[in-house]
């Protein structure tokens, strides 16, 4: 018996794909009843009796009956389920077949949308690298940067003092994990060639905030830089694979870093992207000296608390900037009018990049809407052709559902494919974007495919299936079979309805097309005005490198000033070397020195702000080099060193805005050292061509050799590489311990310095044109549709007496109608939004006339064009072959 009830629970694990399950079912339970009553009645049991102890023997029948109507309802089920799958996939391949037969419809369609979908793949990868997920580390949202503003210096989201970050450290109620980080550079000798690395020096628990573990080796900890154990080292792991090989014995090896002998201890994860750049991280020691008058050098970071959000961050930060206020000397100066504020990590490694990715994801999107509201119209215009075979269908027997999912497993296919292009078009942009020379954003050169960018495409293609299959599939389910069927047999063309979605859709092509264009031309007007900006300078055949000397090696003044002093003598020398100099932050440069000042005689006025300039050093024929004119007075000369009294020159800005009328020269000014204006220079763009005129103050390096290293100078008639082999070997003549580095032009740094615009205005110009084509595509689309429609309409108007040319005028007036209506509401569109793009112009209003009558007559002179072609085919029509064919 037990082996016969095996036999029913084998039945019971049966596949349900089994058709016979249910039967086998019975069948088995029927023989294991009929046996044991048998048994029963053998025994002397009448056969009621037998049957009667039978069924208690088989007392779980109920549930065994159960148990077949459950296999009963799911084979149901099972069944149902397959019949849907076979009918979807009676629609694939009938889809695939009709979509083969129209091949010009499939191509445009899948190119169209393949363009839209690529162009979202690669802005989007770019925002979620930027603005998303620029680094892969846990509770990014709740990482932030401590800054201090000072509107009286005119310094805002500047660094902390080496004092404010120790203090910051120390507080409990704000940051769960803090650490402080500096940026630096060293000398990299004692390992072939001598190098210049990019370095950042830490305080805190920098490694623990990111949540890093070591590729190899360990950390340095917070109590290290405490302790003075600052000597050792952790590389990045790009440079550990470029100066190791990637040597897991590294650890313990010494390095020498300007002159001193670090130990290596471990190194960074791949793809640790927070200071990309950097290549070497060591611990930052904070002397007594540093905590009374240490710069502003330290980059505050922190991972909140769980529970304290960004509004209860500011609000005390409020209460801390009042507190350091309310203690003398803890706080700047109350003309300086000091305060603390926040920013989120994600913010500030966007920077300049944030306003740009925002705008180009926006654009990109309308490319979106167009290239969906394009294939809208080939659909809808293609259902028009189909209407009789979708009338035969229904009338026939199939219900509107079928024919709804057959048009929606077409558009499904018409996505996958324009998705699966889009996707290797996203590939190709996301690989020149990787490349783009232009800029220097690293950001930009870790692009790629990764799982939220694909997730995004499918989602994209998803909502594009939607966007452009929903109308068409709409109205050809709505289809008016005896109508339709009626219609096709006189020949009608189909109703006004079809009409009015394929007009509203090309005008909606043209308003955003209109505002692509737009934004593109106002982006193309403010570069060109930027590019004519005088940056009060020569670039042009000027060659920049640096060189930095250690102090542990160059300790005092004297042995500095006397390098540089020979250097630069050295330089100008060279054959094709017109002149040479030297400064301590080069224009268009990495640095920024800048403090407040006075003037003798001249005080500030109760309630004005706070003088203050930049500062730079200069050696050698520094302004003769780099064509900056002397106004007034005369330049640093041989006589102007250390023990004669200090010199200064200034630059027209600072005289005009604080001298007036008056000569400057011969006046004293202080700016920390007191010294005697000789003279005034041009004003000059240090950073960025859309910056005012900043005040600025020079001395000669002579007087203040505050400075390792210094940007050197050279304007020459010779080839640039020419020039920077002689330059090395000028270096190494004097100390073969010291790297060239940063060497570019001085034109390639004014140039980058216009980078994110430049980008801006590339790919937004490549939207715009990409929209423009596919617009004027809809309206020749649309136009020549009805035009193909109206043929008996126009061949009676032509039997009986219309001129071509009244015709030409009709058909081209519906279009230019079409066209007028989608550009009024593109520019009220683009009025609406154009504010958004300030922050990227420079000397163009984002409402420009100019801007708009041009885009707006290019729009209208390539819709009249579009709409020409039907026109003139619309007059072309013979009126007898048009009649006959009706």
């Amino acid at each position: 018996m037990t082996d016969r009830w095996g036999g029913l629970r084998r039945i019971f694990r049966l596949p349900l794909r089994s058709r016979d399950v249910k039967g086998e079912v019975s069948a088995e339970l029927q023989f294991h009843l009929e046996e044991r009553i048998e048994e029963l009645m053998a025994a002397g049991l009448s056969r009621a009796a037998a049957e009667r102890e039978a069924r208690e023997r088989f007392g779980d029948l109920p549930v065994v009956g159960a148990e077949l109507e459950r296999i009963d309802r799911r084979m149901v089920r099972r069944r149902g389920l397959g019949e849907w799958l076979d009918a979807v996939g009676r629609d694939v391949r009938f889809g695939l077949r009709a979509l083969r037969k129209s091949p010009g419809f499939t191509a445009v369609a899948v190119l169209t949308l393949a363009l839209g979908i690529g162009a979202n793949t690669a802005i989007f990868s770019a925002v979620n690298r930027v603005l998303l997920h620029p680094l892969d580390v846990p509770y990014l949202d709740r990482l932030f940067v401590v800054q201090q503003n000072m509107p009286g210096l005119k310094l805002i989201g500047g660094q902390l003092t080496p004092s404010q970050a120790e203090e910051f450290a120390a507080r409990t109620d704000l940051f769960e994990l803090f650490a402080g980080v500096s940026g630096t550079s060293f000398n990299l000798t004692g390992s072939g060639e001598p190098q210049r690395l990019a370095g950042v020096r830490t305080m805190g628990r920098f490694f623990d905030l990111f949540s890093l573990s070591p590729a190899v080796g360990r950390f340095y900890h917070a109590e290290d830089s405490r302790n003075g154990n600052t000597r050792l080292a952790v590389l990045s792991n790009g440079f550990w694979q470029n100066w190791a090989g990637g040597d897991p014995g590294v650890v313990g090896r010494p390095i020498e870093l300007n002159g001193e002998t670090y130990q290596v201890i471990g190194v960074l994860p791949a793809g640790f992207r927070y200071r990309q750049n950097a290549q070497v991280f060591v611990p930052l020691e904070i002397t007594p000296r540093m905590r009374q008058q240490g710069p502003w050098m330290i980059t505050a970071l922190g991972r909140l608390k769980p529970g304290v959000t960004p509004v209860q961050l500011g609000a005390r930060l409020e209460r801390i900037t009042s507190e350091w206020q309310a203690v003398p000397g803890k706080a700047p100066p109350p003309e300086f009018h000091f305060s603390l504020s926040s920013k989120s990590l994600v913010d500030l490694q966007a920077g300049e990049l944030k306003p740009l990715l925002v705008l180009l994801m926006a654009a990109v999107s309308l490319v979106l809407l167009i290239a969906c509201a394009n294939v809208a119209n080939l659909q809808l215009v293609r259902a028009a052709g189909r209407s009789k075979e979708l009338a035969v269908r229904a009338a026939m027997g199939a219900g509107r559902w079928p024919i709804m999912r057959q048009l929606i497993v077409e558009n499904g296919i018409l996505a996958v494919a324009g998705g699966t292009f889009g996707l290797l078009l996203g590939f190709l942009a996301i690989r020149s974007l990787r490349s783009v020379q232009a800029v220097d954003f690293p950001a930009l050169r870790d692009l790629h495919l990764d799982p939220p960018v694909l997730a995004f495409t499918a989602a994209v293609t998803m909502l594009a299936v939607l966007f452009f299959g929903i109308a068409p599939t709409i109205r050809a389910a709505r289809t008016d079979v005896h109508g339709v069927l009626r219609d096709a047999a006189r020949g009608s063309s189909a109703g006004s309805g079809r009409n009015r979605l394929l007009r509203a859709s090309a005008a909606a092509q043209v308003a955003f097309s209109l505002m692509l264009l737009l934004g593109a031309g106002l982006l193309i007007r403010s570069l060109a005005l930027l590019l004519a900006t005088d940056p009060g300078f020569k670039p042009t055949r000027v060659v920049t490198f640096q060189v930095t000397l250690p102090p542990a090696t160059y300790q005092h003044a004297p042995q500095k000033v006397d390098f540089f002093d020979q250097l630069t003598a050295r330089l100008a020398a060279l054959p094709g070397v017109e002149t040479a100099g030297a400064i301590s932050d080069l224009p268009f440069g990495d640095g920024r020195n800048s403090s407040p000042f006075t003037i003798e005689g001249k005080p500030v006025a109760p309630g004005d702000p706070e003088r203050h300039a930049d500062m730079r050093f200069v050696q050698g024929d520094y302004f003769k080099t780099l064509g900056i004119p002397l106004i007034r007075g005369r330049s640093f000369g041989p006589e102007d060193r250390d023990g004669s009294p200090w010199v200064s020159v200034i630059d027209r800005s600072l005289a005009q805005q604080y001298f007036g009328s008056e000569d400057p020269v011969g006046r004293s000014i202080n700016q920390g050292p007191t010294s005697t204006i000789i003279g005034v220079v041009g004003a000059i763009k240090h950073g960025d061509l859309t910056e005012a005129d900043k005040p600025t103050i020079y001395y000669t390096y002579r007087q203040a050799p505050w400075y390792s290293g210094l940007y050197l100078t050279l304007r020459t008639s010779q080839l640039p590489g020419v020039v920077v082999s002689q330059a090395r070997a000028a270096v190494a003549q004097l100390d073969r311990s010291l790297p060239v580095y940063d060497v570019r032009l001085m034109q390639e740094r004014v140039d980058e310095s216009l980078g994110a615009r430049r980008l801006a205005m590339m790919v937004l110009l490549g939207f715009a044109v990409l929209a423009l084509l596919l617009a004027l595509l809809g309206v020749y689309g649309v136009l020549s549709y009805g035009t193909s429609r109206r043929t008996h309409e126009l061949g009676i108007r032509l039997a009986l007496g219309a001129a071509p040319g009244a015709v030409v005028r009709m058909v081209l007036g519906g279009g230019l109608l079409l066209t007028g209506v989608g550009l009024l509401v593109g520019l009220a569109g683009f009025l609406a939004l154009a504010r958004f793009l300030s922050s990227i112009l420079y000397g163009v209003g984002p409402r420009d006339p100019l801007t708009i009558l041009v885009g707006v007559s290019v729009l209208a002179a390539g819709a009249v064009v579009a709409a020409w072609v039907p026109a003139r085919r619309a007059a072309r029509v013979d009126p007898v072959e048009a009649l006959r064919e009706e």
